[in-house]
């Protein structure tokens, strides 16, 4: 019995020891700049009460709790008893033991954190544009203010950059600094590769003897160039009409839609070449049958010589009026 009783007083020592060891160690580990995951217990007039295991429970101001700029009655009702929530511990007072906490802070770091990743994958992102500035735009990513080049937001120079404030457009993260909080945005990068893209199936679906309809967007004297889609395709002079012509211009013009013949497609240039005339029956062909001897006809002089006058009968299809 002496043996025992002994004994009672250590054990009692050893839990009172370990109690007090244990209080130690959660009051040293709450020290500034921790983060650690509490749970709310109250949300008061001044701010959140969090649970993080410590001796009190640390308090989050309103101020604290985000980065938006929302009124009071909203920002009350973010966080609600029993959420768990991460925090960042600002301050812990020794004298009271009053522990002061932020979640912005850790919000702002999760942001960022976000955004890292989204750049070493190279996806695209959904911004909103906020404003027009110098040079640029500034877009919203994640909560962080991004800046867009104006020669980064479209494959051709924009005049207006207002008509862009307010819409949501997809862009590619190509510079990220989180030491100065840089993060410079561009959508040209994914209109390139979607226009990449476009263009890689466009050739794989493109083969000689196809018909293929555009818009002419150019007439130069060599040629018109008609669009295709993702690329231009070249109608050379020589493959326009069977006809006669001085200058391109005065079989087709700007704007004009056409039908075309494919003659040959070079996916590594990216140069499709055309004709128009292709689909026209060369004049030649059926002559005999249109045109026997003896028929007469009515035509425009496209020519004059030594040895006579060369008159057109029909596009491409000339007769000889010879000087006797």
């Amino acid at each position: 019995m002496e043996e025992k009783a002994t004994q009672t007083p250590e054990k009692t020592f050893s839990m009172e020891q370990a109690l007090q060891e244990t209080e130690a160690r959660l009051e040293k580990r709450v020290r500034p700049g921790q983060v650690l995951t509490g749970k709310v217990v109250l949300v008061g007039s001044e701010g959140v009460a969090v649970d993080i295991g410590a001796k009190t429970e640390g308090i989050i101001p309103f101020n604290q709790l985000t980065e938006r700029p929302l009124p009071e009655e909203e920002l009350k009702a973010l966080l609600r008893p029993g959420d768990e929530v991460r925090v960042q511990v600002l301050r812990v007072d020794p004298e009271t033991g009053q522990i002061l906490l932020s979640r912005r802070k850790v919000e702002a770091q999760e942001h960022w954190d976000r955004i890292q990743q989204l750049y070493e994958k190279g996806e695209p992102v959904t911004v909103t544009v906020k404003e027009k500035v110098k040079g640029g735009v500034v877009a919203e990513l994640d909560g962080v203010r991004a800046f867009i080049p104006a020669s980064q937001l479209d494959l051709r120079r924009i005049p207006n950059l207002d008509a862009y404030v307010g819409q949501q457009i997809l862009a590619k993260i190509i510079e990220l600094n989180r030491k100065k909080g840089r993060v410079l945005l561009s959508r040209r990068a994914v209109l390139e590769e979607e226009q990449k893209r476009a263009k890689e199936a466009f050739f794989q679906s493109l083969e000689p003897g196809q018909v293929v309809e555009g818009t002419v967007a150019d007439v130069t004297d060599f040629g018109v160039f008609v669009n295709l889609g993702p690329v231009d395709g070249l109608v050379h002079r020589s493959e326009i009409t069977w006809g006669r012509f001085s200058h391109p211009r005065e079989v087709v013009h700007k704007g004009q839609r056409v039908r075309a013949r494919v003659v040959s497609v070079d996916p590594a240039r990216e140069r499709v070449n055309l004709s128009i005339k292709a689909l026209v029956p060369d004049p030649w062909s059926t002559v005999a049958e249109k045109y026997p001897v003896g028929t007469r006809v009515r035509g425009k002089v496209v020519g004059l010589t030594l040895f006579g006058a060369f008159v057109e009968v029909e596009p491409g299809l000339e007769g000889l009026i010879h000087i006797s």
